[in-house]
């Protein structure tokens, strides 16, 4: 049916210059198409341009299928001569059609003929033929118009726009920008809004006419603060997203309304994406009738269209409701594997990340490290991952995003958000509260702590302007954070509580388990430790729902509760529990944190070496994370001094308090313990590694050579006694008796004297003692990680208790640094052969008793000691591969081909990759 409507009102007249001026050119149109979904202003454009320059008009209204041209004809001359229905039946189509334009030129000059609802237009072929034709016959004073949400396809549309003879008016150009939206409220509704409310309902709105008419009349008796704070809270009931509901989504077919939920998800509707993850649903079919039915689609410049921003805020309330969010997560997860198949990381993230896969997002940005220039990054803290997924809020991406990007790279975007910040500042405080709370998360990271505070305070203070309580929870619980750093303890306390009141109160999970693992930190640092150890676990329950790579941190904090209770082996099920999960998504932060509780842990168990080994790892992952290091190095200065490396020690201290002073860092004290004079310091010996002596913490040198080679032999053949002529014939046997001899003297009695700067007699020595006929070494004063290795070696009754110490003891091969030295040769190997013998047995009983991490930890070691070993890197992936850690275990594969390939020219690679294949199938 079609019927000939409209009569246009003067009070709905809306001005709307640009599209004025395109549509000024009507004299020289012979078709104007406008196509939108519903909602765009098509007609009140129309009605306001016809009034405004006095045009004279036919509007017609299709409001169900027109199947033949005929019905179309019959209407327009009924309308124009009043003529019966019955009169017009008995003419043919041809003779209507010159009826009409007879009757046409007749009229006023300009005239226009109107058709709206012209997706309802359903000709055969021919009659479409016909249709171009009266288009085409049309007089120049008569424009024809077409308004609807598309046009039929045999329109011939392609030969008009080259005749110049025809204007196309999309949704794009109907769509409002902030002039049209300024003068639109300050000239029509007579509301004077802000530059914010245009710039945010542009933001909401992306200038969609019914989407704006109805934030007017939500809005227009409420005082300007509400209204900048309405888009904060609008909710499916009100009269925005009830007209969506009424006019749109209630019109569809039951079948497309699960679809169109999922289309919510994505920030665009990629077909080849989505043919993938729903293989038994015509896609093509299904976005064509979504169009069809009025649904709102945009498309970009490749032609991939997406749901209007307003849509699909409202669709993916719905959706959470309808599919509920565990269907959601498993959907992000699908597409984000779809998209990592592609290659296209960026996407690939942002689905990982609102699929709540922590460790794939950990994963993928460990990828795209490798993969980008940091300035890329910026797309990831710039808003892009807000609109990929309405789930991918900033209060809940913050935490997790920034822990992963390197600070190296991060500080890289410190200027481009800096001019970003020029550029919104004074016109959009929602942008600029973001802005803000990204800078100074790289502050944070970066060790400018003052810096961070002065931009945590700025995001703050916009996100109590704008209402934004997500990001007023986030701000306060990072300001608590800062606080807690730098030794504010009640300020820090006042803010974590205030940060979880908020997050409790509306449901930020993120916040909540920030703020409670705040509290718990500071509770067992220095308050109620019974509460901070509630706090952690609390932290843990919510971590576990919302950020799964996270928990380490509470982890760590229940592992310190148990050592401040002198329960080391609850602490060490906590730090390991740690360090398993920190390894297992390899996140630098994560990692460093893990380490520093593992190192204080050894170092409360009397494990002084393990502790250094740790700390200085933990050193080296916090290397760029300024404020993070001088705490970790203090930690590595309180664990030199428990085993008398004083003098590093001191070494290290003093680099600290340089670092301290030139950044400002007046909360980081420092504790120097008196050094007593005249006590009797102890020789310490390293002949494993690097060659090192020292007496008590001074270093010694030991310049000639024939003296250093005295002493390696006396004291890795501890075991035996020498005689003058069997020294003489290892160290000098090609020189005459008499010679050698004096070199002997000479050699031995330098020697003595830098061990022992104050003997008096040779016979005194306490190191290299003479029974009258025999040289020997003694070991009794000495700390020498070779003598403690061959002890260990020597006792396998120590051996299963000790193998953690003993692992560390061997920081490289016996002397390394003289490769050469026959008499050393057979020992060094000796003592390597034995070494492994040991760590093979240990790796059979850790994975046995399926304490993995230890496992791990002598694979390591194993593949250190010997790194052309191939049966090391394929026992160490299978043990990977079956815990699921393929990352790690490509890593390995890589290193493996490095040593056993490219360096031995052994084949591996193959062997590698069916590995690898076999164990992800």
């Amino acid at each position: 049916m079609m019927i000939s409507t409209i009569e246009i009102n003067e009070n709905n007249l809306l001005v709307r210059k640009n599209l004025f001026l395109k549509l000024d050119s009507f004299h020289s149109k012979k078709l104007i198409t406008l196509t939108a979904g519903n909602g765009f202003g098509k007609r009140t454009l129309i009605s306001s341009y016809l009034k405004h320059n006095n045009i004279h008009y036919t509007w017609f209204t299709l409001q169900s299928p027109l199947t033949t041209l005929q019905e179309f004809l019959s209407t327009i001359i009924m309308h124009l001569e009043s003529i019966q229905q019955n009169q017009l039946e008995t003419l043919p189509i041809n003779q209507q059609v010159d009826e009409v334009i007879n009757l046409l030129l007749k009229k006023k000059d300009p005239y226009w003929l109107i058709l709206e609802g012209c997706e309802h237009i359903q000709f055969e072929n021919h009659h479409f033929s016909l249709l171009n034709s009266f288009i085409d016959r049309l007089p120049n004073h008569v424009t024809c118009v077409f308004l609807g949400k598309r046009l039929p396809n045999k329109i011939t549309q392609s030969k008009w726009k080259m005749q110049g003879k025809l204007l196309s008016i999309n949704s794009e150009d109907l769509a409002f920008n902030k002039e049209d939206i300024k003068y639109l409220f300050h000239s029509i509704y007579q509301l004077q809004i802000s530059d914010f409310e245009i710039e945010r309902t542009l933001q909401e709105t992306e200038g969609w006419a019914a989407g704006i008419a109805l934030y007017y009349e939500a809005v227009k008796e409420l005082p300007s603060i509400d209204r900048e704070q309405f888009w904060n809270h609008i909710k499916t009931g009100d009269d925005i997203y009830q007209y969506i509901t009424n006019e749109i989504i209630e019109e569809l077919p039951h079948h497309l309304h699960e679809f169109l939920y999922y289309c919510s998800l994505c920030r665009t509707i990629d077909k080849e994406i989505f043919i993938e993850v729903f293989p038994n649903l015509s896609v093509h079919e299904a976005i064509h009738e979504l169009e069809d039915k009025g649904v709102i689609m945009i498309y970009d410049a490749n032609g991939t269209p997406r749901l209007h921003e307003l849509f699909r805020r409202y669709l993916y309330k719905k959706a959470l409701i309808e599919l509920g969010e565990e269907k959601i997560q498993i959907f992000h997860g699908q597409v984000s594997l779809t998209f990592l198949k592609k290659y296209q990381f960026f996407n690939a993230l942002s689905h990982s990340l609102a699929s709540g896969n922590a460790q794939k997002t950990a994963e993928i940005m460990n990828l795209m490290i490798d993969r980008y220039e940091p300035e890329h990054f910026l797309q990831l803290i710039d808003g892009w991952l807000e609109s990929i997924s309405p789930s991918l809020d900033l209060s809940m991406t913050s935490l997790l995003i920034f822990r992963c990007i390197p600070v190296k790279l991060s500080e890289r975007l410190i200027d481009p958000l800096l001019l970003l910040l020029k550029k919104f500042e004074n016109v959009n405080p929602a942008i600029t509260l973001n802005i803000y709370h990204r800078l100074a998360t790289i502050y944070f990271y970066k060790g400018e702590l003052k810096k961070a505070i002065i931009d945590y305070n700025n995001s703050l203070n916009l996100a109590k302007q704008i209402d934004n309580r997500p990001m007023i929870a986030l701000n306060t619980s990072m300001l608590a954070q800062m606080y807690r750093f730098i030794k504010n303890k009640e300020k820090s306390i006042s803010l974590a509580k205030k940060a979880l009141l908020l997050a409790e109160k509306d449901g930020y999970d993120h916040t909540q388990m920030h703020s409670l693992w705040n509290l718990s930190e500071i509770m067992v640092d220095g308050g109620d430790i019974h509460l901070g150890k509630r706090f952690a676990m609390e932290s843990i329950d919510v971590s576990l729902k919302c950020d799964d790579a996270a928990v380490i941190y509470p982890y760590c904090t229940i592992s310190k509760y148990y050592r401040k209770t002198n329960q080391l082996d609850k602490s060490f099920q906590w730090v390991e529990k740690a360090v398993k999960h920190a390894e297992k998504y390899q996140i630098e932060t994560d990692l460093g944190w893990a380490y520093t509780e593992l190192a204080l842990w050894y170092k409360d168990n009397q494990q002084f070496e393990l502790a250094e080994q740790y700390i200085k790892k933990a050193e080296e992952l916090f290397k760029s994370f300024r404020h993070h290091n001088c705490i970790v190095r203090l930690h590595l200065v309180d664990i030199l001094r428990e085993f008398n490396k004083n003098e590093e020690a001191q070494k290290i201290l003093d680099d600290i308090k340089k670092t301290v002073k030139k950044y400002d860092y007046g909360w980081i004290t420092f504790y120097e313990p008196k050094i007593e004079p005249g006590i009797d310091e102890k020789l310490t010996l390293k002949l494993l590694g690097s060659f090192e002596i020292k007496v008590g913490r001074k270093q010694i040198k030991i310049s000639r050579k024939s003296s250093k080679r005295l002493l390696f032999l006396l004291a890795t053949q501890y075991k035996r006694r020498w005689s003058k002529e069997e020294i003489i014939g290892k160290l000098f046997p090609d020189e005459d008796e008499e010679i050698a001899s004096n070199y002997f003297n000479v050699a031995l009695s330098y020697l003595r004297k830098e061990l022992e700067p104050d003997l008096k007699k040779g016979r005194d020595s306490k190191y290299i003692k003479y029974d009258g006929s025999h040289y020997y070494f003694v070991y009794e004063n000495i700390d020498c990680d070779f003598k403690k290795l061959n002890d260990l070696l020597d006792d396998p009754i120590n051996t299963n208790t000790s193998l953690e110490t003993y692992i560390q003891l061997y920081s490289g091969d016996l002397l390394e640094e003289y490769p050469y030295e026959d008499f050393l040769i057979e020992k060094r190997d000796e003592l390597k052969s034995d070494y492994l013998d040991v760590l093979k047995k240990l790796v059979k009983e850790s994975e046995g008793n399926r304490k993995l991490e230890q496992s791990y930890q002598i694979y390591e070691k194993m593949i250190q000691v010997d790194p052309f070993e191939e049966q090391f890197y394929l026992n160490y992936i299978k043990s990977l591969l079956k815990t699921g850690q393929r990352n790690k275990a490509h890593q390995i594969a890589n290193k493996a081909i490095q040593y056993i390939e490219v360096e031995l020219g052994i084949p591996i690679q193959s062997e590698i990759e069916s590995l690898l294949t076999i164990k992800s199938k």
